[in-house]
């Protein structure tokens, strides 16, 4: 799934938002090894041109099984009203 966010960002997101995030890894080591894995990846989906940058983030990103996410979503458009217009207001001319 990893290598598909990557390659989605770096030639599907509007460019001014090509910058992918690598989470910091519990060493320096190990950091390095994503850092280098990510940056050989986009060089493999990006032969030629600027690269998008690639920066460090400690924030790990919110996730979940795609069945969790699906039935959040169904339950918000279970509980949504319906949509109402307003009343008609003069004499319609």
């Amino acid at each position: 799934a990893g290598r598909h966010a990557v390659a989605w960002i770096v030639t599907q997101a509007p460019e001014p938002r090509r910058t992918v995030h690598v989470l910091r890894g519990a060493n320096s080591n190990a950091t390095s090894a994503r850092l280098d894995s990510v940056q050989r990846l986009i060089s493999a989906i990006i032969p030629e041109g600027e690269l998008p940058p690639v920066l460090l983030t400690d924030a790990a990103p919110q996730g979940g099984s795609g069945d969790y996410f699906d039935r959040i979503e169904r339950a918000a458009q279970q509980n949504m009203p319906a949509p109402v217009l307003p009343p008609m207001q003069g004499d319609g001319t």
